[in-house]
């Protein structure tokens, strides 16, 4: 549960998804749920890999194993909550609220009438690959959090 173990998969069913990784949860240890502990990355989804079915390159930049592997984290997506926009959304409260999930880059999205626009270049949303750059203070703090309180080696003394 302390060791993140990416796989990577030439024949994931790219039309469906890029990724996936399993969220952590507290008292899994020795269960199935832990066993199954690790990041699935399709290779179209890694740089340099030739495009193949419906990737046609935005997705191709690494970021959707930075996608998943902020799951591991916990964080969520952007969008959770969707159309609701006045909901705890992706639980961090420094994440703008979002209606749904953004494909390519729209700049200036604004979903909600929450503050902020919409986070598009955040790591856990949609957005093509070249829009992606940033995680949010709070998603920082919650990823530190829960490597400390579920990931890292425990030491007894």
């Amino acid at each position: 549960y302390t060791t993140l173990n990416i796989y990577f998969y030439s024949r994931m069913n790219t039309a469906d998804k890029l990724g996936f990784c399993v969220l952590p949860k507290q008292g899994a240890v020795g269960t199935d749920y832990f066993w199954n502990d690790a990041c699935h990355i399709a290779l179209a989804a890694v740089p340099g890999y030739q495009p193949e079915n419906n990737v046609q390159g935005q997705y191709n930049g690494g970021n959707t194993a930075v996608h998943e592997v902020g799951h591991w984290f916990r964080l969520l997506h952007t969008f959770t909550g969707g159309a609701d926009c006045g909901g705890p959304g992706d639980m961090v409260d420094d994440t703008p609220s979002e209606a749904s999930l953004a494909f390519g880059c729209p700049v200036g999205r604004d979903t909600c009438r929450a503050p902020g626009q919409d986070p598009i270049h955040n790591y856990t949303d949609y957005s093509d690959d070249a829009c992606l750059t940033e995680f949010t203070a709070g998603q920082v703090n919650r990823m530190l959090n829960v490597y400390h309180d579920i990931r890292a080696p425990q030491t007894e003394y």
